[in-house]
């Protein structure tokens, strides 16, 4: 609310008047400005005062305008009829995404307008960072990437607007497989004038020829260090194919700064990378048969997805880390004659591993014997030649134990521009995933002639509640609390005699009741608590909900059987 006033004040004593009424339009038209006037009731200069210092002010500085983006339509031939799609639109670390459509044809109207301010410093034409459009499916409350596409937005800085047709890709057909059509408009700063059109498209054409040579050269680069050097490049390459548009660049482009304030901890970070679900990136033979591609994905698509293979959670963490202002790598290398990557972070002589897919960290060397053959980050790429010596300096700035890799690939931001997680909230109730649950166990048992009480109430309940919260922070801080050997002892105190307790805590990464009730009843374990059939059978069901950014989530749902002992 604060950040939303303090917005549209700056706007108007800036000179922006045009953009602040527009903007002020599209909230009313939603209802939201009303809502605001209504809730807020300290005047804006109030306001300003509490911002005083905070990075709303730094980010709101302004240097050139804004660009207002609308998404006209996608036409795709993957989009499955009748499914639920959606549009993340990422420009200059700002991120949008559009309410869910549902595709009845190969063409999705979206009609979404948004607005992305210009940040760069010096002159706007150099910000060579593209629009980047990820049209995505969702199934099974799970997002999927349909198609992809990076658009060169800079026509508008001559024009002042422009409506642009951009090709979409997928990593799982080689070719184009439909397009996107975008109305762009350029609000410039009070100041700020429009290039002259031969400005723009020398540029554009200069940066093409470019890429075009840094592209030739970078081959010749690699082809060169390839011959001087002893180790398997083909299992730990320099540059990297992107889940997109053909593109091979330098691995050190998929790893950037970035923040997120809802992850207070470098564990919490650990613990949110490791609750994205797994999926390998494959692509479609001439046959029809899908096979696996050895291609990552971009930060933005790993984020808008929610899911990451084990090379992209691991850069996602070692992105996360570095906004900590922790000096870390992503390591590539064997264990156990099998490859391996996790991150590493360097604090003095001390060395640490960080699990990306299970969000835990230890000493190096702590948890079995690890072979470290490459590290990079966002700045530089590394390989070792101690590997015949037996043991491993990581003294990084000695050439003479980690072979330097220097490259400066030009289209890098193509899949650097992700800087900021959103603070995004689902709303999901806990009491209404707790009464579903209760209803459909109620359910499963009455169809197997079962009785017995299922419910959500009494001092068992009261206790599993905080159990659960001790396991997801047992998660988040890589400690055991003793929670639960307390949790334990709490539950059978609520025991009757001659009555027996069991009872099974489970984890889930989404609040999504179908993929939940699968999940217990797949299991035997918690399959036989459900369908327990002794005699004067209560059975207590406990959900917790924990949200991180983004969307991503982590539930635990807890069932306690109480039932009386057989004589």
């Amino acid at each position: 609310k604060l950040q939303f006033l303090y917005f549209i004040g700056w706007m108007e004593r800036n000179g922006e008047k045009q953009l602040a009424n527009l903007l002020t339009a599209h909230f009313k038209e939603q209802g939201t400005l009303s809502y605001l006037e209504n809730n807020i009731d300290c005047d804006v200069e109030e306001l300003l005062n509490q911002l005083e210092g905070n990075d709303v002010r730094k980010r709101h500085d302004i240097q050139h305008g804004y660009l207002q983006v609308e998404l006209k339509s996608c036409h795709s031939l993957l989009d499955p009829p009748g499914s639920g799609m959606q549009c993340s639109m990422l420009f200059e670390g700002t991120r949008h995404v559009t309410p869910t459509c549902m595709a009845h044809n190969e063409e999705v109207v979206f009609d979404t307008t948004c607005i992305f301010p210009l940040f760069p410093r010096g002159d706007l034409l150099q910000c060579n960072t593209p629009l980047h459009i990820v049209l995505l499916k969702t199934a099974d409350q799970h997002l999927y990437k349909l198609c992809e596409a990076f658009v060169e937005w800079r026509t508008v800085l001559s024009t002042g607007s422009a409506t642009i047709t951009a090709d979409l890709t997928s990593s799982a057909i080689s070719i184009p497989t439909g397009v996107v059509v975008l109305d762009i408009k350029f609000f410039p700063k009070a100041g700020c004038i429009l290039y002259a059109p031969h400005e723009v498209e020398q540029q554009l054409c200069g940066e093409k020829e470019q890429q075009g040579r840094s592209q030739v050269g970078l081959s010749r680069y690699l082809r060169d260090w390839y011959k001087t050097s002893s180790l398997d490049l083909n299992a730990h390459p320099l540059s990297q194919l992107t889940d997109g548009p053909p593109t091979s660049l330098p691995v050190t482009s998929f790893i950037t700064r970035m923040t997120c304030k809802d992850l207070p901890t470098p564990l919490a970070a650990a613990r949110y990378v490791s609750l994205f679900r797994h999926e390998d990136r494959t692509t479609l033979s001439i046959t029809g048969d899908v096979k696996p591609r050895d291609v990552w994905a971009s930060m933005h698509v790993v984020v808008a997805t929610r899911a990451a293979n084990v090379s992209e959670r691991c850069c996602l963490l070692c992105c996360l880390l570095l906004g900590f202002s922790i000096d870390a790598w992503v390591a590539a290398g064997v264990m156990s004659e099998k490859k391996f990557m996790c991150v590493l972070t360097r604090d003095g002589e001390s060395v640490t591993c960080w699990d990306a897919e299970l969000g835990t960290s230890y000493a190096y060397g702590k948890q079995g014997a690890f072979t470290v053959h490459q590290v990079f980050n966002d700045t530089r790429c590394l390989f070792n030649q101690q590997l015949a010596s037996g043991f491993t300096s990581f003294s990084f700035d000695e050439p003479e134990l980690w072979k330097p890799f220097e490259w400066d690939f030009p289209t890098a931001n193509m899949v650097r521009s992700l800087t900021t997680l959103r603070v995004l909230h689902n709303g999901i109730n806990e009491e209404e995933l707790e009464e579903r649950l209760v209803t459909n166990i109620r359910g499963c048992r009455a169809g197997l002639g079962l009785r017995g009480r299922v419910m959500r109430e009494g001092g068992l309940y009261e206790v599993m509640g905080q159990a659960l919260w001790q396991y997801e922070m047992a998660a988040v801080t890589n400690m055991q609390t003793g929670g639960e050997a307390l949790f334990r002892a709490a539950c059978y105190s609520q025991v009757p005699k001659r009555y027996s307790l069991k009872f099974i805590p489970t984890h889930h990464t989404c609040a999504h009741l179908p993929s939940i009730m699968s999940s217990l009843m797949e299991h035997r374990d918690t399959r036989e608590l459900v369908e327990t059939h002794n005699r004067d059978t209560s059975i207590t069901v406990r959900c917790k909900i924990t949200e991180y950014p983004e969307g991503v989530t982590s539930t635990w749902v807890s069932i306690a059987v109480l039932h009386h002992n057989i004589d």
